[in-house]
């Protein structure tokens, strides 16, 4: 039997307004609330709810199948990865939303999973940042779920040998990650790992490409197999049957379920699994309790998947990018000895990568977005100091 894990994440960051040069050491607001506001409308309304009411249609629906006569038992399952800050905006502004998630737990189809709270990289930077972060990301999932995270999954699929490590010291007894090609030395992403250098966490690793063509070529006009259909899907999932892979991890922005045609696709797909007696939809919990070690996975220095390959920390291709990262976490001093909750949670905010990704190579306006976020940074600088 092969596995098919999803995972779906959902974020949203606190944006900031227009911040020019004037209003340093007059303005001590940053946040732009409206547009959060109209940002998470639109999400809510044409992402969040839609694809929450379809899933928890096939859970329920799955359910009842794999309770009747002469089935196989494929329940519809899978992960989900919610940043704090989406929850904090669902809960301020859109109640039916975070409801609609709530529903997705209490059909028991959905599993979450813990993270950063702020959808930051601060291991990179600050140990004992992370670990404020991933407490506070668990107190939020608590507080707003009623669910307490049971994996962990680091923002950006960040992840090293350290990082598994920490997540095992918090608690965690796995940790999803990329799959790196480079890193496992010719094995196959599709099974459980050991991370090098821990006792008991255990790696599930992302299957990069069945990923990329659900996420980006799905809708695709010049794919080659556009447009894809369950059937065909499903083939390339069985395939994994027959080599004998433990899991085929899938992870999916919610962003995935706007493409046209996307929910009757999954919807599609769910009922060719349910044909198919080798495969079946697993969470990642289910996945390590069911499946052997295939060995270990030796990741030496943090990093995700786009900067494996460019040998660079995340968010830090450029040096507006280095420069902006650099400045806010050596902050982390003057913050904690503030003892300012609110100065916190302004600091806390203003990592996102989010704001780091606006500086990046290819941005039109990323030398806006660069001078904006200083401006905001030299003006906490300047009440820190």
């Amino acid at each position: 039997m092969t596995a098919i894990c999803f995972c779906f994440q959902a974020h949203q960051p606190f944006r900031l307004k227009h911040y020019d040069f004037f209003r340093i050491g007059h303005d001590h607001t940053y946040a732009d609330p409206a547009r959060d506001e109209v940002a998470l409308n639109q999400a809510a309304d044409q992402t969040y709810l839609p694809a929450n009411q379809r899933l928890l249609a096939l859970i329920r629906r799955s359910a009842v199948q794999s309770s009747g006569p002469g089935s196989v038992g494929h329940r519809f399952k899978f992960a989900l990865s919610l940043s704090g800050t989406v929850l904090e905006q669902l809960w301020r502004y859109r109640p039916d939303a975070l409801t609609s998630f709530r529903g997705l737990i209490d059909a028991q189809g959905a599993e979450v999973l813990g993270g950063t709270h702020y959808h930051s990289f601060p291991f990179l930077y600050s140990p004992r940042e992370f670990r404020r972060q991933v407490d506070q990301h668990r107190l939020t999932t608590e507080t707003l779920l009623d669910v307490s995270p049971t994996l962990f999954r680091n923002p950006q699929a960040g992840y090293g040998n350290d990082i598994a490590r920490a997540a095992e010291e918090m608690g965690f007894p796995g940790i999803l990650s990329d799959g790196h090609d480079s890193l496992l030395l010719g094995r196959s992403p599709n099974h459980v790992y050991a991370p090098l250098g821990t006792r008991r966490i255990r790696a599930l690793l992302q299957n990069q490409s069945l990923s990329e063509d659900l996420a980006t070529r799905f809708s695709r006009p010049d794919w080659s197999a556009y447009p894809l259909g369950p059937a065909v899907f499903a083939d390339w999932l069985e395939k994994g049957v027959r080599t004998g892979e433990s899991v085929l991890n899938l992870w999916l922005d919610y962003g995935a379920f706007a493409q046209p045609g996307f929910l009757d696709f999954l919807e599609g797909l769910v009922a060719e699994v349910h044909r198919r007696p080798g495969l079946d939809f697993r969470t990642p919990s289910e996945v390590l309790a069911t499946y052997p070690v295939k060995g270990t996975y030796d990741v030496p220095r943090s990093a995700n998947w786009a900067e494996i390959q460019k040998d660079l920390p995340a968010g830090t291709e450029n040096y507006l990018q280095r420069e902006a990262v650099e400045r806010v976490y050596r902050l982390e001093e003057s913050v904690l000895a503030s003892a300012s909750e609110d100065l916190l949670r302004v600091w806390g905010s203003l990592q996102s990568a989010d704001h780091f990704h606006g500086m990046a190579n290819g941005q039109p306006d990323r030398y806006d977005a660069y001078i904006n976020y200083m401006n905001v940074l030299t003006d906490l600088e300047e009440r820190l100091a």
